[in-house]
């Protein structure tokens, strides 16, 4: 055991790495590129590398998930001149839509309209339609969503309200004593 850096030899491998974190002596001496080389030579001569403790962790995972080593390149960014001359030819002729948040964020990450989602664009291509609810009802409750109520109301009791409420009312015991 001997720190090929201070030249120092040691009885065991704890005490050299005490000389290694405590010693001023070795501080001082990693400062010195010219004694940092000497010690590398020594090392290989004897047939040892110096070692690092670092890990590349990351290496690891692009190994173990079959991610590729260098990222796709980005899109050359626009200069600041083609910037405000878009913008000048911009406010001459109509703007486009403007597309939602999502729409936006998956366009970035590679979608574009008409594909499906997912890493092979094999997912759903359709919109999800979205249904409003009328407040207090719960969902499955016939006549929740929003329109359906007034429909029906307007169907079975021909503008009498009290008719209206008197049928939502038995409806409601008939499912209850179904439930047992």
């Amino acid at each position: 055991m001997c720190c090929f850096l201070c030249r120092r030899k040691f009885k065991n491998e704890p005490s050299l790495r005490r000389h290694e974190q405590l010693s001023d002596m070795h501080k001082t001496n990693l400062k010195d590129e010219n004694l940092i080389a000497k010690a590398t030579r020594d090392l290989k001569a004897l047939g040892k590398e110096p070692t690092s403790n670092y890990r590349d962790r990351a290496k690891e995972r692009r190994l173990a998930h079959n991610q590729p080593t260098k990222p796709k390149p980005h899109l050359p960014r626009k200069p600041q001149s083609a910037h405000k001359e878009a913008e000048h030819t911009a406010k001459d002729t109509p703007s486009k839509p403007t597309i939602s948040k999502g729409a936006g964020l998956l366009a970035k990450m590679g979608w574009s309209t008409g594909e499906g989602l997912g890493a092979e664009s094999g997912g759903r291509t359709d919109i999800i339609e979205t249904m409003a609810y009328a407040p207090g009802v719960g969902l499955g409750a016939e006549g929740g969503k929003i329109g359906d109520a007034a429909q029906e109301a307007a169907r079975n009791t021909k503008n009498d309200y009290s008719d209206f409420v008197s049928k939502a009312k038995d409806k409601a015991r008939e499912r209850y004593e179904r439930m047992g």
